[in-house]
């Protein structure tokens, strides 16, 4: 999806060329590849805050991640998510990085305290 102000692109789209089509791009990669692009990504993987290399990698980035609760959501459910939410993700899309967000498909996103591993 495209529209003058935003781009959308899927995990599956970005890591196409990869010989599993971006099935087992590990979280660090991705999580560096958005980073460097400056993109805002959406996950449903809310193991990424679990102390670790994944963890690390977001304090370590520029990124900015915002994890879908409960975790199952279809792909229609995402795209109404970011239909309905588009304003906040817009304001929060211009924070100072790196930063996470948690919400739910119809709650309010609450920011979460990274720290530092080190």
């Amino acid at each position: 999806m495209h529209a003058p102000d935003l781009e959308c692109v899927t995990h599956r789209d970005l890591y196409r060329d990869t010989p599993s089509h971006g099935r087992y791009i590990p979280d660090v990669q991705w999580i560096g590849d958005c980073s460097r692009a400056g993109w805002l990504a959406l996950t449903q993987d809310g193991r990424l805050l679990d102390e670790g290399p994944e963890r690390q990698a977001i304090i370590n980035s520029d990124v900015g991640i915002v994890i879908l609760e409960p975790g199952d959501a279809v792909n229609f459910d995402v795209l109404s998510f970011i239909i309905r939410r588009m304003t906040w993700l817009r304001e929060i899309n211009e924070e100072s990085r790196p930063f996470v967000y948690r919400t739910s498909l119809r709650g309010r996103g609450r920011r979460v305290v990274l720290g530092d591993l080190s």
